[in-house]
C-alpha cells in the first residue's frame, strides 16, 4: 500500500472472514487490515542476507551441512558434493549420512565420531576434524569439517549442528612435503654432522633442528633461549658469537667461525658456525645458520702439526748432512 503522504510504502496483512447470514439470509464479509511493514522489512532483510551468504559460500568454495543429531540425518549443499566430484543426486543416501562409510577413509571414522562427542560434552568449543574422503575419480582428498552445536532438546540432548567443509588437500600436501624436507634435512645433517638453526630477531627466539639438539647432547625438539644457546660455547667463543650476531643484526651479511663448544654432557667439541641475515623490507628479521662438528678435522690438523714438529726436532738433532726426497723423487 502507498501511504497517504505518498512518501513511503506500507505492507498490510489482510484477513477475510465470512459473517453469519442475517434474518434475510444475506451474508457479509469482515475485512481486517493490519500494518505488517516491520515484519515484512525484517523478512526481506533476512532474505537479502541469505542471498548474500549463498553468494559468499559459492564464491569461497565452502560446503555447508546441517546435522539433526537425534535422527542422524544431515543436509548438505550442492557445493559440498562438488568438493568430492559429485552432485547431490549422484551421492543419493550417502549425502544424508553424517559419517558415510562409503565416503570417509576407514582410519578417520573413529576420530570424526570422537570429535563430535567431545564437542557435545563441552570439552571443545567446536566440532573440528580433518578427514579423508574418496573423490569421484578415486583419489583421497582432505576436508576440514568444522561445526557448532546450536540447539539442544528439552532434556539437554544435542539437537542441531551447523557447519562447513573446506578442501585442505593442497595444505596437507604442502605439510607432507615440508615434513619430508625436514626429515631429509635431519638425515643428511646426521650423516654430515651438521645441524641448523634460526634466530628470530624480532621475538628473540632460537629454533634448532633435530641434529643441532643431538650435537649438543640434548633431547630432540629442545628449543633453547638465545642465552642458553650461546652459553654452550667457551667464554671467548661466546664473546665472538655475540659480536657476530650483533653485526648481522645491524648491518646484515654473514659470518663463518670455528668455535669451541661444551655440550650438555660436558663433551668438548670444535664446531664451524656459518650464518647469514635474512632481511625483510630491508631490515634483518632472522638469522639462518648451520653448525657442524669439525672436531675430527681439528684433531687431524693438530696431529699433523705435532708430527711436523717432531720431524723438525729430529732433523735439528742430526749432526751430519742429508737430503730429503718426496715420493716423486724431487729434492
Amino acid at each position: 500500500l502507498l501511504h497517504g503522504e505518498g512518501s513511503r510504502t506500507l505492507w498490510a496483512g489482510v484477513q477475510v472472514q465470512q459473517l453469519p447470514a442475517d434474518a434475510d439470509g444475506r451474508r457479509g464479509w469482515l475485512y481486517i487490515h493490519s500494518d505488517v511493514s516491520e515484519r515484512k522489512r525484517a523478512e526481506l532483510a533476512l532474505a537479502h542476507e541469505r542471498e548474500v551468504l549463498d553468494h559468499v559460500i559459492e564464491a569461497s568454495g565452502v560446503g555447508t551441512w546441517e546435522w539433526h543429531v537425534p535422527s542422524g540425518a544431515v543436509t548438505r549443499n550442492a557445493q559440498w558434493a562438488r568438493l568430492i566430484g559429485y552432485t547431490l543426486e549422484e551421492l543419493g543416501a550417502a549425502a544424508r549420512e553424517v559419517f558415510a562409510p562409503s565416503l570417509i577413509h576407514p582410519d578417520d571414522l573413529a576420530h570424526a565420531r570422537e570429535a563430535a562427542e567431545r564437542h557435545f560434552r563441552g570439552e571443545q568449543p567446536f566440532y573440528e576434524v580433518e578427514q579423508r574422503l574418496r573423490h569421484k575419480d578415486g583419489r583421497w582428498i582432505w576436508l576440514l569439517s568444522r561445526g557448532r552445536l546450536l540447539t539442544r532438546s528439552a532434556d539437554g540432548q544435542p539437537e542441531r549442528v551447523f557447519g562447513t567443509a573446506t578442501d585442505i588437500s593442497a595444505l596437507k600436501a604442502s605439510e607432507a612435503e615440508l615434513a619430508f624436507s625436514r626429515d631429509l634435512l635431519d638425515r643428511t645433517g646426521r650423516v654430515a654432522g651438521t645441524g641448523g638453526f634460526v634466530y628470530d630477531l624480532l621475538n628473540e627466539r632460537m629454533h634448532w633442528t633435530h641434529q643441532t639438539c643431538a650435537l649438543h647432547d640434548l633431547p630432540v625438539g629442545h628449543q633453547p633461549g638465545v642465552e642458553e644457546a650461546i652459553g654452550y660455547f667457551a667464554p671467548d667463543a661466546q664473546l665472538a658469537l655475540y659480536a657476530a650476531f650483533n653485526e648481522l643484526r645491524t648491518r646484515g651479511g654473514q659470518f663463518d667461525l670455528e668455535l669451541a663448544l661444551v655440550t650438555a654432557k660436558d663433551r668438548r667439541l670444535w664446531v664451524r658456525c656459518v650464518a647469514e641475515a635474512e632481511p625483510v623490507g630491508g631490515r634483518p628479521e632472522r638469522i639462518v645458520g648451520a653448525i657442524q662438528d669439525v672436531s675430527a678435522r681439528r684433531e687431524a690438523q693438530a696431529q699433523v702439526r705435532r708430527s711436523a714438529e717432531l720431524l723438525r726436532g729430529a732433523i735439528d738433532a742430526l749432526d751430519m748432512p742429508f737430503a730429503l726426497y718426496d715420493p716423486q723423487d724431487r729434492l
